[in-house]
């Protein structure tokens, strides 16, 4: 989230996030490569490549339980195939049973050092726990392992994203630019990208990327938003406003985009329809950033016991830059 705080006619100060969080699914190996060890029959005389592959059966049809269940009698059998391990770490996966992937992933890497697609899916395992640092030491492991690997590109974007959630930026820049030149109809790398750059408060770049996206995908609204936020930032604010409005085409219940474009009036000087906007999205969702918004609407149109009143509501809601405003312009 954004949280700036420099006058009324600045941008929200938050982003929404476009595209799912992570790209790639925990994918599940087809082969098992034999029994490993040779282990011994269970009661049902089934093997442990005969469990792998009735393991293999079940994920495939989304029945994540039924495939844990046979991989473990597999390792039963079969305690030395990294490719059981895997297979089930990507079945706890699916399940969001990720410290459980993890063991599993690491047991294959353990078994099998090379193991590229057990260090991606740990990889994204950590992220999915916030463990964003060794999410990048796997991510980079697969990157090194083999350069020329196609399913790099999606390394190097899970990096990247884990490097924006660290608030690596320039980090982050790199591994999209990697992304977009292996792939340049990669929208979320795009979209990505331009929120780096509009983190590093390069406006026009991140909108040059912004705009990439909406040529790919122009259904998508929140990057109509993410676009209208640089154009604040630029106070190019009819070019921000005709964002907004697009934004509030596609997603008419959202309070983001009444919100943002409470803003962009603001700076065109239209206090009226700035304060139509925001009572909109307090209607819509009655929290403390868009009382501040409203609040900071009063500020320009000289109402203080009106601006006072909101600042204070806000603060009372938790949103904290408000009870900072409150106490410079009102008293405290």
């Amino acid at each position: 989230m954004w949280k700036r705080n420099k006058s009324s006619s600045e941008l929200l100060r938050y982003l929404i996030l476009a595209f799912v969080i992570l790209l790639g699914l925990f994918t599940i190996v087809g082969s098992g490569g034999g029994s490993g060890d040779g282990g011994s029959s269970s009661d049902s005389s089934l093997t442990g490549e005969d469990y792998f592959y009735m393991g293999n059966d079940h994920a495939e049809n989304g029945e994540y339980q039924e495939a844990i269940y046979d991989y473990t009698k597999s390792i039963e059998l079969s305690p030395n195939n990294a490719s059981t391990y895997y297979n089930r770490g990507t079945a706890y996966g699916h399940l969001e049973e990720y410290d459980l992937a993890i063991n599993d992933f690491t047991k294959a890497i353990e078994l099998n050092p090379a193991h590229a697609p057990a260090y991606y899916n740990r990889g994204l395992a950590y992220c999915y726990l916030e463990e964003y640092i060794l999410a990048i030491d796997d991510f980079t492991y697969v990157i090194v392992l083999d350069p020329q690997d196609p399913t790099i590109t999606s390394a190097y974007y899970n990096r990247g994203r884990a490097y924006g959630f660290l608030e690596e930026y320039f980090l982050a820049i790199i591994d999209f630019t990697n992304v977009i030149e292996r792939d340049p109809e990669n929208a979320p790398a795009y979209y990505y990208r331009g929120y780096s750059y509009n983190k590093l408060e390069e406006y026009i770049l991140a909108i040059n990327d912004f705009t990439e996206v909406i040529e790919l995908d122009p259904t998508n609204p929140y990057t109509y938003n993410s676009r209208g936020l640089s154009y604040n930032h630029l106070e190019q604010y009819a070019l921000a406003k005709d964002d907004f409005t697009k934004f509030i085409e596609l997603v008419p219940d959202s309070p983001k985009g009444y919100n943002n474009i409470a803003y962009s009036y603001i700076g065109l000087g239209q206090l009226d329809l700035a304060l139509e906007s925001v009572n909109i999205a307090i209607d819509i969702d009655p929290s403390g950033i868009h009382y501040d918004t409203r609040g900071d609407v009063y500020k320009e149109i000289g109402d203080t016991d009106l601006m006072c009143q909101d600042y204070q509501t806000a603060c009372e809601l938790g949103f904290t830059i408000s009870c900072d405003k409150q106490q410079e312009s009102c008293g405290g």
